[in-house]
């Protein structure tokens, strides 16, 4: 990731394991650049109460660690008015694909991606 960034490393980081481990929070904020913020979108494992953070390194390099679910909406009122939105059309959701895939091209789909083709391509289980 160094060279890929040229040592600046992500503005965002994105942590979403089936559960999340100590290591896991080390490991993606060290990939977090200065000022970016690391955003842990799973649950820790049941027995995982604390962990250890180099603090210096943590508040020098200005980076923030949050914590979401659900993207921090409230999903019993936001998913159906994000629905009623969709329907009415204000919600452009559909011009948002550049290309849908079936099941069975998902390598396609991550070869494109990696090569820069793909901006939002959907696994499409009904091709």
């Amino acid at each position: 990731m160094r060279e890929l960034t040229r040592g600046v490393m992500a503005d965002a980081v994105i942590v979403s394991p089936a559960m999340i481990g100590a290591a896991d929070v080390g490991a993606s904020l060290a990939l977090t650049r200065k000022g970016g913020t690391c955003v842990l979108t799973g649950l820790p494992a049941p027995a995982l109460s604390s962990i250890d953070l180099t603090l210096q390194e943590f508040i020098l390099m200005n980076k923030s660690l949050r914590g979401t679910v659900f993207g921090s909406c409230n999903p019993k009122s936001d998913i159906p008015l994000l629905a009623t939105l969709y329907e009415s059309g204000q919600l452009l959701l559909d011009e948002m694909i550049t290309k849908r895939y079936g099941l069975d091209e998902i390598n396609d789909a991550y070869s494109a991606l990696a090569a820069g083709e793909l901006i939002r391509g959907v696994i499409d289980f009904g091709i």
